[in-house]
C-alpha cells in the first residue's frame, strides 16, 4: 500500500553523513608564520582544515619590508604583523599550507589602500605563489582602506574601483559593511548563522553589485577569548542540533596562544577538539559556500506517496542528505541502504538537471 510522503523529511545543505559544519577565516591583519604555525599544527592534528588569508604585498607603512629591522629591535616572534607573500618565509608557510590542504585566500593586496591595477598585480602574484588564482577575498577594514565597497571600491569613477575586477575573478568576496555589522545571525547570543541561505543575505551583498558574496561570524574581538566565549560547548550542541553552519572569523594567533609556552592555549585545543569529535563537517571556507550554492538549486518535493529531488543547477551535487526524525530507511533497486542514526538518507550523486522519484511503500522508499 503506497501512503502519503512522510512530513517530516528535509534537505541537508551538508554532503552526508553530517549534521553540521564549522570552519575558520583567519584574518591576515596581525599575521605572522612563526605566530601560527604552532596553531595550525594543532588544527591540523585534530583534522580541521580551515581558509588563512594573507596579504600579497607589503603595505606602504612597511617601507618594502624594511620594517624587519625595528621588529627585531622590539620583539622578533611577537612584533611582526600583516607580513606578506612576498616576504620569503611567509611564501614557504602558506605554500606548505595549502600543501596541508587548507585554503589560502586573499585579504585585499596589501594592509594599506589598493588601486585596482594593484588588485591586477597581486591577482596574477598570488597566482604565481600558489599556483592558482584565489577562490575568496576577504576586505581589509574601510576606516583605512579605500579600495573597500563602502568606500571607493564600488565608485566606478575612482582608481581604487574594484567590484568589476572581483566579479570577473569568481572569487567568494566578504564584504566589510556596517550594514552587515558583520553578524549575520538571528542567534546573536551564541553568534551562530542558522543553515537556510544564511552566508548569502545582508543587505551589502545587494548593495555593491558583488556577484558572489557572502558573510561571516564573529563580533567583538576576533581572537581566542571571543572564541572560548561565543563557541561554548552548549553553543556548539546547539548548532549541531539545528544544523546550522559556523564561518568564524578570527586572527588565529592574537589569544590563541600561551605567550609564555609558544603553543596553542590548552582550554582552546580542548574546545577544537570538542568540535572534531562531532558529526561535523570540517571543510573550508569555499568549499562549505560552494556547497550552500549548489544545494540552492535543489529542490525537495513531496506528494501522495512520492518524494522527488530535483537538481536544476548546473553542475552535479554529491552526497545528499535527506533526513527524518523517524529513522526511516531507503530502499534503492532492491538493495536496501539503512538509514544512518539520524534517519539519514543518502543520495550519492544528483547529476546536473536530474530528476529522480522516489516510491514510497510501508515507510521505506523505493528510488527509479
Amino acid at each position: 500500500m503506497i501512503s502519503k510522503a512522510p512530513s517530516d523529511w528535509t534537505l541537508s545543505p551538508f554532503p552526508a553523513p553530517y549534521r553540521f559544519a564549522f570552519s575558520i577565516i583567519h584574518d591576515a591583519d596581525s599575521g605572522y608564520s612563526r605566530r601560527l604555525r604552532p596553531v595550525f599544527s594543532c588544527l591540523e592534528d585534530l583534522g580541521l582544515r580551515v581558509t588563512a588569508t594573507a596579504f600579497p604585498f607589503w603595505a606602504d607603512w612597511a617601507d618594502e619590508g624594511r620594517i624587519w629591522s625595528e621588529w627585531m629591535e622590539a620583539d622578533p616572534y611577537f612584533a611582526p604583523v600583516a607580513v606578506p607573500l612576498e616576504d620569503d618565509e611567509e611564501r614557504l608557510f602558506f605554500q606548505e599550507l595549502a600543501a596541508a590542504g587548507h585554503e589560502i585566500a586573499m585579504h585585499t593586496p596589501s594592509e594599506t589602500s589598493s588601486t585596482r591595477e594593484q588588485l591586477i598585480k597581486a591577482f596574477a602574484y598570488f597566482e604565481s605563489v600558489l599556483g592558482a588564482p584565489p577562490r575568496m577575498y576577504v576586505e581589509h577594514s574601510p576606516r583605512n582602506n579605500l579600495d573597500a565597497q563602502q568606500r571607493e571600491g564600488a565608485d566606478p569613477t575612482s582608481r581604487y574601483y574594484n567590484t568589476d575586477l572581483l566579479n570577473e575573478s569568481r572569487c567568494w568576496v566578504w564584504v566589510l559593511d556596517e550594514l552587515d555589522g558583520g553578524r549575520p545571525t538571528d542567534k546573536e547570543a551564541t553568534n551562530l548563522l542558522v543553515q537556510e541561505g544564511a552566508p548569502f543575505s545582508g543587505q551589502s551583498l545587494s548593495l555593491y553589485g558583488i556577484a558572489r558574496g557572502f558573510l561571516r561570524n564573529g563580533s567583538g574581538e576576533a581572537n581566542g577569548d571571543t572564541f572560548l566565549s561565543q563557541y561554548t560547548e552548549e553553543a556548539l550542541d546547539a548548532l549541531e542540533a539545528d544544523g546550522g553552519l559556523a564561518l568564524l572569523y578570527t586572527h588565529l594567533n592574537y589569544g590563541w596562544l600561551d605567550p609564555e609556552t609558544r603553543k596553542v592555549r590548552r582550554e582552546i585545543r580542548d574546545r577544537l577538539a570538542y568540535i572534531a569529535e562531532k558529526p561535523v563537517w570540517l571543510a573550508t571556507g569555499t568549499e562549505i559556500l560552494d556547497r550552500f550554492d549548489a544545494m540552492r538549486c535543489v529542490h525537495l518535493i513531496s506528494g501522495e506517496g512520492w518524494l522527488k529531488l530535483v537538481n536544476v543547477g548546473a553542475g552535479d551535487v554529491m552526497s545528499i542528505g535527506i533526513r527524518s526524525d523517524a529513522g526511516r530507511g531507503l530502499i534503492e533497486h532492491g538493495k536496501k541502504l539503512p538509514a544512518g542514526e539520524d534517519g539519514t538518507l543518502v543520495v550519492e550523486r544528483l547529476a546536473a538537471g536530474e530528476t529522480r522519484t522516489m516510491l514510497i511503500e510501508a515507510e521505506e522508499f523505493i528510488a527509479r
